[in-house]
Formats: C-alpha cells, structure tokens, sequence
C-alpha cells in the first residue's frame, strides 16, 4: 500500500484504467439496452405482418374455400412460425381455435387463445399487442400480437400469434457476446497503450529523480539526454542548465574560497609579522610608525572586504530596504568624482564629463552611490597611466541611460557574459585587482535589479571598456 500511495504511475494508471474501464461498461449497457429496444421493435414489425398476411389469407379461405386452399393456409402458417419460432392461433368469432401451428400441441388450448387479446380485437377491431407472462413454457415472457379477420366489416375471428421472449433473448445474447468480445479486445489494447503512455511520462520523470538525487550528491556533471520536445523535454533542458549554472556557482565558491584564503592571509600575515617584529625588538623604535601604519591599512583592508562580505549577506537574504526618493543625479556623480579626486590624479588621467543642464532621479540615492563608486573605482583601477575615463548621462524613454568608460586592455569577450556573477574576477593573470574579492559587480547588479533596472558591459579589446545602467527619472509626484 506504501507503493500504491507514492507511484506516480499507479496514481495516473489505476484512474485512467478506471475510468476507461468504466466508460466501456456505461457505453456498452447504453448500447445493449437500445439494441433491446430496437430487436423488439423489429420482432414486434415481423409478428404485425405476419398476422396481417394471415388474416388476409384468412379471408380469401373463406370466400373461396377449396382443399387446395386450405392446405395452402396452413402451409403458410406452419412456415411463419418455424421461421420466427412462434406459437400461431386462428380463432373463430366465439374465441374457438379453429386452426395452430404444429407447434401447438405442446400448449393447451386455454392458453393459446389469449382471452385478454380476443376480447379486446373483438370488441375494437383493432390490432392488440402485449408483452407479459403466460404459462406457455413455465410461465415465460411472451410477445403477443392479434389481429381481426374482418370481412365487410363483419367481424369472423382473430389471427394471435405468441412469441416467446426468451427467443428474443436468443438473439440479443449473440450480439452481446460479441459486444463482450470486442470489449476484452479494446480493454487490453487500451490498457496497453496506456501503459505504453504512462511508461514514457513515468520513464523520463525516473530519469530526473535519478539526476536530482546525483546533484544532491554533489554531482554536477550529471546530464539528462531527454530530447521529446514536450514540457518534460523542456524540463530537462532546464535540469541541464540548472546543474551547470551550479557546477559553475560551485567552481566560483571554490575559488572565491581560495582567493578569500589568499586575501585574508596575506594581510594577516603582514599584521602577524610586522607586530611580531615590534614586540620582539627586530624592528626599531624609530621605524616603528612606518610599521603601524601599515598595520593600519592591511586592518582597513580586512574590515573592507568583512564589511562587503556582511553587506552581501543581507542583499541575498532581502533585508535591504530601499528608500527611494527625488534627487539630483549629476550632484550625486560629482560627489563621487570629488571622492576619487586624489587617485585620478596619482595616474595622472583624463577625465570627461557629460551631464544634461538638470538630471532628477528616482531610486535609493546611497545605493547608487555604491554603484556609481564601485564602477568608478574599477574604472580607475584599470586605467593605465595617463590613460582616460569619461562618465556621461543621457535621457531616453523615461528613464537617464549613465556610461562610465575607461581606456585599457579591455576584457575578453569570453569574460563578459560571467562578469556579474557572484566571486567572479576578471582577468587574474593582470594581477591588478589586488584588493577586490570578485563581488563588487555582483552588488551593483543587484542593487539595479532592486530597482528593476538594467547594467550591461561593452569592451574592445586593447582599447576600452564601457559599463551602462539606467535609473528612471523622477516625476513631479515623486518628490523627495
């Protein structure tokens, strides 16, 4: 029963048989019943004529009676009820039987010349069908149907003929008998193809369970080869790219792990070192400064790269609110210039800016900060000396479109589309990021998508690197 309640195979099989099986039961009674109805009607169309055809023989005897003649009636009513298997009664106008099939004498007389049909011919002149028990054959049902012999209106007898149902029953049992064969037939074959139907659903669905239950393992070179072109097809092609986006997440954690390794140690160590040195008395007292302070900046470096660790904690987990409000775009991009001031002049670079007469913003003005610095920087960063930068602002459709360009070595093409993820460094072998930790891009694109708006990156190689984002422009509602 525990099988029974987590297949999914039973649980789509044992329905659909069900109500396959159920519909075949429902449609075959629908049919029998009418081929009921129909067989009765037919039989009940063969007895009318029959009598009619008697009772018109009937007539003729009468008129022109003769031997010959005679003996033709009761030829004819002889072969009527061999060939439907009936009891034929030709009775006078008191209700006597005058004439019966050779099948009669196996039935009384009483029971042949039904009084109910008798009288009521007699009395309407009109034909009488009936369907009910008589003790023709241990009280079996019987189709009775009479017919007056008139003659200028004059009412001289009655032709009745008794069918018994069970002779009916005969017929309908054959054709039910092929129905139940042809119902065995089409039930197998359903079932099969079904069965077949389930297996190719149940089959691949297996197939995923087993990947899933791989990858759970840490298995992420598992491939589903499931190429049907349906919505399982579909779901395997997602599984796939899903493994791999997590063979590629894990490989970055991996190596995130080791440059995050490298960083803290490296630091560390010069803190660990340089301490060392002062308490042991290695370093002398009048360079002890020189050595503080750089203790100072490898603790800053530390707290930096903790701080942006914690702060990217609290961007995945959703627990950064953003407060939008109005505010001046082209002042907030000046304040983020006069900040890199000094280091824009240490590589002696050129610097443009192009910003419309007035840029009023809607978006969380801190956050943009953060971009705007975290574009900057790596702007500046990987400048060469003397080389130059730019940062411009355009309005199209609503919305302010920023560029911060650099010149430089540029990124490789292969590099661009794994830019923005998470612990990805561009281009270790240049070794210029010394300080970063492959998660700056990460959070800007985060706070855009925040946002719900758009950063992409341009790079010509050996010649510059443009990122671009947009930040929709401020109503006059959306006042701060």
């Amino acid at each position: 029963m525990k099988f029974f309640r987590k297949s999914l195979f039973h649980r789509i099989m044992v329905p659909v048989i069900a109500v396959v099986l159920f519909s075949m039961v429902v449609l075959g009674a629908f049919q029998i019943q009418k081929l009921n109805e129909y067989v009765m009607g037919q039989e009940q169309m063969r007895l009318i004529h029959m009598a009619d055809r008697l009772a018109e023989l009937a007539v003729t005897a009468e008129e022109q009676y003769s031997p010959g003649i005679e003996y033709f009636f009761r030829q004819n009513l002889n072969a009527l009820s061999r060939d439907g298997g009936s009891y034929i009664v030709v009775a006078d106008s008191r209700g006597q039987m005058i004439a019966c099939s050779d099948n009669c004498d196996r039935v009384m007389d009483r029971e042949l010349v039904d009084d109910d049909a008798f009288s009521y011919v007699k009395e309407k002149q009109e034909r009488y069908l009936h369907i009910g028990p008589m003790d023709l054959r241990h009280r079996e049902e019987v189709l009775t149907v009479a017919t007056p012999i008139l003659r200028s209106g004059v009412f001289y007898g009655a032709v009745i003929i008794h069918l018994p149902v069970p002779f009916l029953a005969a017929a309908k049992n054959e054709v039910i008998r092929y129905f139940l064969f042809a119902f065995i037939i089409v039930s197998v074959v359903s079932i099969l193809l079904l069965l077949l139907m389930a297996q190719r659903i149940i089959g691949p669905i297996r197939k995923v369970q087993r990947a899933a239950r791989a990858v759970a393992r840490g298995d992420f070179d598992t491939k589903l080869d499931i190429r049907t072109g349906d919505e399982i097809g579909e779901l395997a092609t997602d599984f796939n790219a899903m493994t791999l986006s997590l063979k590629n997440q894990d490989q970055n954690q991996r190596n995130f792990i080791g440059d995050l390794s490298h960083e803290l140690r490296t630091p560390m160590t010069t803190i660990s070192g340089f301490m060392e040195g002062i308490i042991d008395g290695v370093i002398p007292p009048e360079e002890t400064d020189k050595y503080l302070h750089i203790v100072l900046e490898e603790t800053r470096r530390l707290s930096r790269l903790v701080n942006q660790l914690l702060e990217l904690t609290r961007m995945e987990s959703g627990n950064v609110q953003l407060e939008q409000v109005r505010f001046d775009l082209n002042e907030l991009i000046r304040l983020v210039l006069i900040g890199a001031e000094q280091r824009i002049e240490d590589k002696k670079l050129e610097v443009s800016v192009d910003l419309p007469e007035e840029a009023w913003a809607y978006a969380d003005p801190d956050q943009i900060r953060r971009v705007l610095n975290n574009l900057t920087d790596n702007a500046i960063k990987f400048t060469p000396e003397a080389g130059w930068m730019g940062i411009s602002v355009k309005l199209r459709n609503g919305k302010y479109h920023v560029a911060i360009e650099n010149s430089g070595a540029g990124i490789d093409p292969e590099e661009l589309p794994h830019l923005f993820e998470r612990f990805y460094k561009s281009d270790k072998s240049r070794g210029v990021d010394k300080n970063g930790a492959g998660l700056g891009l990460y959070m800007v694109r985060n706070i855009l998508n925040q946002h719900g708006e758009e950063i992409r990156v341009e790079s010509i190689p050996n010649e510059k690197t443009t990122f671009f984002f947009t930040i929709k422009k401020a109503s006059a509602k959306e006042s701060s």
